[in-house]
Parts: structure tokens; C-alpha cells; sequence
């Protein structure tokens, strides 16, 4: 992987045992890209399936809503959200993502810094999860 990757070629992981049937892609980690103080990567979410857990990170995240229609949860608030729109997350805020449409759900994702931590950081997030890519 370089400086140029595509949503669906990228390095993706299936995770099992959430009863969500989504998928996680690392486009851009340091790790593997030329990247230094950002990840990035898509999340593809199942007709009708949510993210199971609010989650908390100390970073910026952004979505962009690739595909799709979604419920983003932020704290106490929800949005409904379709494609081309942009999510802000700010540091400590619990969020997750719901599929409100009739098509999976292809959400792109940044952070800042890397989410996973430490250099290769990514490989404990993903040891338990399948390799699909």
C-alpha cells in the first residue's frame, strides 16, 4: 500500500462475533502507508445493522458518508446523514453509526492522531478478526 488506495481494495478485516457483519478497512495507517500523524480507513455496515458499542477515542475523527444513509449517535445526539455528508468527532466524544438505508452502508474514517497507538498498534486491534483483504 502507498500514497494512493481505494475504498475496497484496502486491507480489510470482517468482525466476527458482534452480530454486526461489518467491515474494517485500513487505507492509510503508518504502519503500512507513507502517513505519519493520521489513519484512515472505511467501515462497511450491513442493511439494517448498527455499530454494537458507543466508542470513545482521545483523537479527531472524521466520517464521510461514502454510501449510504446513517444514524450517527454523538453523546446524547443523534443525525441522519446520507452520502457526501462529513461527521466531526471530537476528542472523548462516545459515538457510533447506524444503517438507515436499503444498501450497506460504506462510511470513509480519519483520525489524529492514529487511533491504534503505538507503531503496528493496528495488528492487536485486528488479531481476533478475520482477514478478508
Amino acid at each position: 500500500m502507498g500514497a494512493i488506495n481505494k475504498i475496497g481494495e484496502e486491507l480489510a478485516w470482517h468482525i466476527p462475533d458482534d452480530g454486526e457483519d461489518r467491515e474494517m478497512g485500513l487505507l492509510h495507517e503508518r504502519d503500512i502507508t507513507p502517513t505519519k500523524n493520521m489513519s484512515a480507513g472505511s467501515v462497511r455496515i450491513p442493511v439494517g445493522r448498527k455499530q454494537s458499542k458507543l466508542s470513545v477515542h482521545e483523537c479527531e475523527e472524521i466520517y464521510l458518508v461514502h454510501r449510504g444513509k446513517a444514524r450517527f449517535f454523538l453523546n446524547d445526539d443523534q443525525h441522519d446523514v446520507d452520502e457526501g455528508s462529513s461527521i466531526y468527532i471530537a476528542p472523548g466524544t462516545r459515538h457510533r453509526a447506524e444503517n438507515i438505508g436499503d444498501e450497506d452502508l460504506i462510511l470513509y474514517w480519519v483520525n489524529s492522531p492514529p487511533v491504534f497507538g503505538d507503531i503496528e498498534g493496528y495488528k492487536e486491534v485486528v488479531q481476533n478478526w478475520n482477514q478478508v483483504r
